[in-house]
């Protein structure tokens, strides 16, 4: 990689920071219900909460914008009625303005915000973004 980087082989410095990560965790569960139904991510948003933070900060990737906004909408449902206000759950796409896109970032970092909905396009800047955390 240096000689196709025409880097100098005696003049550089290599950091490796590795990809131990233990405040991210992947889950994968197999699904019982149908897809559009959401049912099988439920368990993202806890039965009954007595505070925002008893929510897991979690990033969910799908396929489109369309059924990003449809999963936001499904999960924020099950929020309790008194917290619903706070954003708990919002949909991160490309399409939404960098300004939106910027301050979801921050607030999920401030754990304001509990889960993003995220395409794989804008899950890049995500994943960037735990590298940050």
């Amino acid at each position: 990689m240096l000689q196709k980087l025409e880097y100098d082989p005696n003049n550089y410095i290599f950091v490796n920071q590795g990809n131990d990560r233990p405040n991210v965790a992947q889950v994968v569960r197999a699904m019982e219900h149908p897809m559009n139904s959401f049912r099988d991510i439920d368990f993202v948003i806890p039965e009954s909460i007595t505070s925002p933070t008893d929510i897991p900060k979690a990033f969910i990737y799908v396929d489109d914008i369309t059924a990003g906004g449809e999963l936001a909408d499904h999960l924020n449902g099950r929020v309790d009625e008194k917290y619903r206000h706070l954003g708990l759950v919002r949909p991160y796409n490309a399409a939404m303005s960098k300004n939106y896109r910027n301050t979801a970032l921050r607030l999920f970092k401030e754990g304001v915000v509990r889960v993003l909905v995220c395409t794989d396009a804008a899950g890049m800047v995500c994943h960037s973004f735990l590298f940050n955390l």
